[in-house]
């Protein structure tokens, strides 16, 4: 990998920032020049630029709003992905919730009918010698589903606050790197894989 020098003539369009250009505080001050350039020279040199958004100010809207800090950074994918997740996530959590009030009504709603044991057969009271009666549920199949549908709920929860904490450190990472000009080529060479990186700054 040898070192190659950049003519700051060169013209056309280099590989896209996040960055907003701004003119330099002093025209008469050239921009800087890499002295390095891995994998191929410079088509121009990035003048000085302004991030859309900080990483704290990014970490801090898609944590409140999955999706929010990457849409402001100009990344639609990744906002609509992080945006959809947290739609249906929350979705599911309405209808988790709803499934659980369903099942706690159905234990709650109960009637007096013989008593059985586990085998099915009735339990004899040894008094009276007649089969014993209690209240049951109506629906015993939904009454008995309360803990399988209140660990439905947290999940979906859990995935939520995931997908908050995740589409944060996304927004945090992106804006970090907004103002990094790289473009990274993978070319397949025979039985293996050439990667070429060409790095603006």
């Amino acid at each position: 990998m040898a070192a190659q020098n950049v003519d700051s003539t060169l013209k056309g369009p280099g590989p896209a920032t996040l960055c907003t250009a701004t003119p330099p505080l002093d025209s008469t001050l050239a921009p800087a020049v890499p002295k390095v350039v891995i994998a191929g020279g410079v088509q121009r040199v990035l003048p000085a630029c302004i991030i859309p958004l900080s990483p704290t100010s990014a970490l801090i809207h898609s944590l409140l709003v999955p999706g929010l800090g990457e849409y402001m950074l100009n990344r639609h994918k990744s906002a609509m992905i992080f945006f959809g997740v947290e739609t249906a996530a929350g979705l599911m959590v309405i209808k988790s919730r709803s499934d659980l009030y369903a099942a706690k009504a159905a234990r709650r709603d109960t009637v007096l009918a013989p008593l059985t044991d586990s085998t099915g057969r009735p339990v004899i009271d040894p008094v009276t010698g007649q089969q014993k009666t209690g209240y049951q549920p109506r629906n015993k199949n939904i009454a008995d589903r309360v803990r399988a549908r209140r660990t439905h709920l947290e999940d979906w929860i859990a995935g939520m606050l995931f997908n908050h904490l995740f589409s944060g450190a996304d927004a945090w990472v992106a804006a970090n790197l907004a103002d990094f000009n790289a473009n990274v080529n993978v070319t397949a060479v025979g039985r293996g894989v050439q990667v070429a990186a060409r790095i603006a700054w």
